[in-house]
């Protein structure tokens, strides 16, 4: 038996290996315009959200990072979603913390925020 596995062995170390797949890359769908990011109906703006909370903002000069301008406008198109979300949480924080109960807005304005974000694909 142990002469049977030595030979399998030997067998299938020296036969040669399979080729590779290579696939071929999904074309990426077109990205959407930078207008096109949902904005929360919030009664702060990003700035006042941001100002608002402990960390604050870090702006990120994406022109002068000599990015791709598809990876520059996928990453400007993510965090300008981001910055609706956080305004949108603080804004609904502050609601909430006056009494104010308007809690199925917040979840449909994060849902499409969510949705949004969903359609884009990261630059490969």
């Amino acid at each position: 038996m142990k002469r049977f596995a030595l030979l399998a062995f030997t067998i299938a170390a020296c036969s040669p290996a399979p080729e590779p797949v290579v696939k071929a890359p999904v074309p990426l769908r077109p990205l959407p315009a930078v207008e096109s990011v949902p904005q929360a109906d919030t009664h702060l703006s990003v700035e006042e959200a941001y100002q608002a909370i402990p960390p604050r903002r870090t702006v990120v000069d994406l022109e002068d990072e000599g990015l791709d301008p598809r990876d520059t406008l996928y990453l400007d198109l993510v965090f300008r979603a981001i910055d609706q979300s956080v305004a949108l949480r603080v804004s609904t924080l502050s609601d909430f913390r006056k009494g104010e109960r308007k809690g199925t807005h917040y979840f449909q304005a994060q849902n499409k925020i969510a949705a949004f974000l969903k359609t884009l694909d990261p630059p490969p």
